[in-house]
């Protein structure tokens, strides 16, 4: 899966691909904080999970052709 991926898919839904790079830029900025917050509200999920993910995020980010 690349951000680049999620633009196409949204756009094939009808998304415009400036509007479709927008959201899916703004679901990737702020998913590491609601990662770190579901961590802190639900017992045992391990800080290995969190730091994968956080990770996977930043790729994504990185990623992103720029429009």
């Amino acid at each position: 899966m690349t951000g680049d991926r999620l633009i196409n898919e949204a756009t094939r839904w009808g998304l415009s691909r400036r509007p479709a790079s927008d959201v899916v830029a703004d679901v990737l900025n702020r998913a590491p904080a609601a990662v770190s917050a579901a961590r802190h509200e639900t017992d045992g999920v391990p800080a290995k999970l969190v730091t994968l993910v956080k990770t996977q995020l930043k790729q994504l980010r990185s990623a992103l052709s720029p429009i």
